[in-house]
């Protein structure tokens, strides 16, 4: 997970944050009467957010910041956690679950990604 400034200087992370775990947890899906699949989850949970406005110490103005979430190092088996709860209703529509799940592009190497598919 990193932090960062439009500016691109890197925020560090608080102190106390975990960012070392097996899998994803608490993937959201889509809301009750929404068709998802996992792949869609996986794609909606990988994409920066914004943090909003905060004082960033390397050009030393207020600047909007996000945070990115990228693959560091693949497992042989991936464990995904499905989030199917939505403002306490729990979410009972499937989940596609495709043949494929393809994460290259969330990874932190740069150009061209090797494969990182899931059967």
């Amino acid at each position: 997970m990193t932090r960062s400034c439009a500016c691109g200087a890197p925020r560090s992370l608080p102190q106390g944050t975990n960012v070392d775990g097996i899998g994803f947890n608490n993937v959201a899906i889509l809301p009750q009467d929404n068709r998802d699949s996992v792949t869609d989850a996986m794609h909606r949970h990988f994409t920066p957010s914004s943090l909003g406005n905060l004082n960033c110490d390397t050009c030393y103005t207020l600047q909007p910041f996000t945070e990115s979430i990228h693959i560091e190092g693949s497992p042989e088996y991936l464990r995904i956690k499905l989030s199917i709860v939505d403002q306490g209703n729990k979410n009972f529509d499937p989940v596609v679950l495709n043949e494929y799940l393809d994460l290259a592009q969330y990874q932190t190497v740069g150009g061209n990604p090797p494969s990182l598919k899931y059967h």
